[in-house]
């Protein structure tokens, strides 16, 4: 976010710089951008408000039209009531965005006369908010100046110390400088109203040298600002005492570059801008959030976080801050912490889809479904074109069990922004639990070749790889996932699954309580760990692990089965023997559950039931080659040879070696006196 701040060190001109080269565009392609004008409670004293705001923003329109092919069209007028405690127009304006509805207009700009405001500016402007605030001037001229300065910052122009200019840091000036209509002209088919960084994607290189050359002139000044220019003639004059003490200086090009350079995933370029803005203006509060940022994108998590708290200590009501201290937090996995940061980015910015959207998704990780579907439902009505919070939508109503509206969901999604990653995970995982394993894996495959940098991309193509058999392929993908992301506890729990299936037990233990140690407890995460201690005959370790699972999930067949496993091994056998039948009882599809009763029955003396539970195991599992070798034995042993043979060869076709000497005597029996 682009913070307007006025006067700076003065510069020589900006017109000695070359200038960049831009296709031309054929005249007469106007866009038309509608403005919404409110004014508070002061300003519409004047009974001619409304005309006089019209007029000016029409002569405004006609340099943009002239200039831009940028058409200013005035949709509605209305009024807000401005808070009188506020001091500050930057505080102003936040609390005016947190609030406002620009219902169908692209632009709001604000009117305010309130009296207390503090002296040395004039305006103030949200860039990717697309909100204008103006103070009341003594005449006519100055107000459409300031409002034509700070709409032209909404269309990406910066400022400058060229007394010829609008975008002027005193407002000197009457037309555009060179490089500013070059920028006006490179960012006027920005986005508004949207999620998304403003400045769409193709126009974002261009920009990027754009802004660099004119921070490089800024930084060029720095002799000029060395040598006083606060006292230089005619400055003073333009500020009163308190101006010329607080009077910020040129920084908001810097802070521009930094944005579209985090866009492109630029980091080092980012940090550069910032750190050059902050030597210009060593407290400017949304450089270190934007430091925040990088050090966030770029893996240093605890640093962003004090970073952020550093700001909010500053200004504890910066909701964009407290927002991003909640997506640092839910990268670590402190998902309580993330949760309370975002409740109070909604809090202060009521309106903010994107506030509202993260707690949604906090909340569903930490599996509130309710209260997720509340806050995502907020967030897609504030902006039905958030495709981000359909998605959320979406996984949630797949976690619902309603694959009909997760699919209606996701199509608007993906109709919206067919290049956001997490809605193809989510048309992944529908896939995968539709039984389209392959589909699901190619959704991935588009998902991580939009972002090959997507942590929950490679966790969830893990997921999918792990499901259909493949550990190895899955353990890479789990590995691609915590390399990426380190505190990702999920991923580090999954990997650890997929180590034990491998055998590689010890270590699968420690990923598993590495994740516990990133704050993720779960009924899968004990299951594994009770399986893993089952193989080191950690038997007392096992039990209290499956008891764990099967209290936060009572319905895990494979929890009672494990504890029927440690049971028979510590020669607890009817208590085992109760502990597998409730694995059958959570699910008769447990084929686990039926074959170790089945076992258990036959080390018991009961053959006969030993059979019955061995054949609903086979039903459910007809390749497992050991399994058919039991199940032929024991109809030998009941004198059903023709069945006993037919399940030996199954055995073998299965790959299992079935003993020759007893398959002689199976033939034997079927072709002696004694076969049935």
């Amino acid at each position: 976010m682009v913070r307007r701040f006025v006067p700076a060190a003065l510069f020589s001109s900006l017109l000695a710089i070359p200038l960049l080269i831009f296709p031309l565009r054929l005249r007469g392609e106007i866009r038309d951008v509608r403005v919404k004008i409110v004014a508070d409670e002061e300003w519409r004293h004047d009974p001619d408000w409304v005309q006089k705001a019209e007029a000016g923003l029409r002569a405004i329109s006609t340099d943009f039209e002239r200039l831009f092919e940028i058409r200013l069209l005035p949709g509605k007028f209305g009024s807000w009531e401005s808070d009188d405690s506020v001091a500050s127009m930057e505080r102003l304006a936040n609390d005016l965005d947190s609030r406002s509805d620009k219902e169908d207009c692209d632009i709001l700009v604000a009117l305010t006369a309130q009296p207390n405001l503090s002296h040395g500016l004039l305006g103030y402007s949200l860039f990717k908010e697309g909100l204008v605030m103006v103070r009341a001037a003594d005449d006519a001229t100055s107000f459409a100046r300031t409002m034509k300065h700070e709409i032209g910052h909404v269309f990406g122009a910066v400022h400058v110390s060229d007394p010829a200019s609008i975008m002027d840091v005193f407002l000197k000036g009457k037309d555009f400088d060179d490089l500013n209509r070059e920028a006006i002209r490179l960012v006027r088919g920005r986005l508004f109203n949207t999620v998304e960084f403003p400045i769409p994607k193709p126009v974002r290189p261009g920009a990027i040298e754009l802004y660099s050359r004119i921070c490089a002139v800024i930084e060029s000044s720095e002799r000029q600002r060395k040598l006083g220019w606060r006292d230089l003639p005619g400055i003073r004059a333009s500020l009163d005492e308190n101006g010329r003490r607080k009077a910020p200086e040129l920084g908001d090009a810097h802070l521009l570059l930094a944005q579209i350079c985090i866009e492109e995933k630029r980091y080092d370029e980012a940090a550069r801008a910032c750190l050059a803005g902050l030597k210009i203006n060593r407290g400017n509060l949304e450089a270190q959030n934007l430091l925040g940022i990088i050090d966030r994108k770029q893996g240093r998590i605890d640093q962003a976080i004090r970073r952020y708290q550093a700001v909010l200590k500053a200004d504890p009501g910066h909701p964009r801050v407290h927002y991003n201290l909640g997506i640092a937090y839910a990268r670590k996995g402190d998902l309580e912490s993330a949760r309370g940061a975002y409740e109070k980015a909604v809090e202060l910015k009521p309106r903010s889809a994107e506030a509202h959207n993260n707690l949604g998704e906090t909340l569903l990780r930490q599996g509130n479904i309710g209260e997720a579907e509340k806050e995502l439902g907020l967030a897609a009505s504030l902006n039905p074109q958030f495709a981000l919070a359909l998605a959320n939508l979406a996984d949630l109503a797949l976690r619902k069990g309603d694959f009909a509206k997760a699919r209606e969901l996701l199509d608007r999604a993906l109709k919206i922004d067919s290049e956001i990653p997490s809605a193809w995970i989510i048309s992944g995982n529908l896939a995968f639990r539709e039984g389209r394993p392959a589909e699901a894996v190619q959704h991935c495959l588009r998902a991580l070749a939009i972002d090959p940098d997507y942590d929950k991309g490679w966790f969830n193509l893990g997921v999918f790889q792990f499901g259909t058999n493949e550990p190895a392929s899955a353990r890479a993908s789990f590995e691609k996932a915590v390399g990426i992301n380190p505190y990702f506890a999920e991923a580090h729990a999954s990997l650890g699954c997929c180590l034990i299936k491998q055998g590689i037990v010890d270590d699968g233990v420690a990923e598993i309580l590495v994740a516990r140690k990133l704050g993720f407890h779960s009924a899968v995460t004990h299951l594994n760990l009770s399986f893993a201690y089952i193989t080191k005959n950690k038997l007392d370790e096992a039990i209290a692990e499956a008891e764990q699972a099967i209290a936060l999930d009572a319905s895990q067949p494979m929890a009672y089965n494990n504890l029927g496993v440690a049971f028979t091994k510590k020669g607890m056998l009817p208590e085992a023997e109760r502990q597998f039948e409730k694995a059958v009882r959570a699910d008769p599809r447990c084929r686990d559950g039926w074959l170790n009763l089945g076992i258990l029955c036959y080390q018991t003396g009961r053959a006969d039931l030993a059979l019955e539970h061995l054949l609903e195991a086979f039903m459910l599992g007809p390749k497992d080659g050991a399994l058919c070798n039991n199940i032929a034995v024991l109809y030998f042993r009941r004198g059903e040879f023709r069945a006993a043979l037919e399940y030996a060869e199954k055995a073998g076709a299965a790959g299992f070696k079935v003993d020759p000497d007893f398959l002689a005597s199976i033939k034997k029996r079927l072709n002696g006196r004694d076969g049935t």
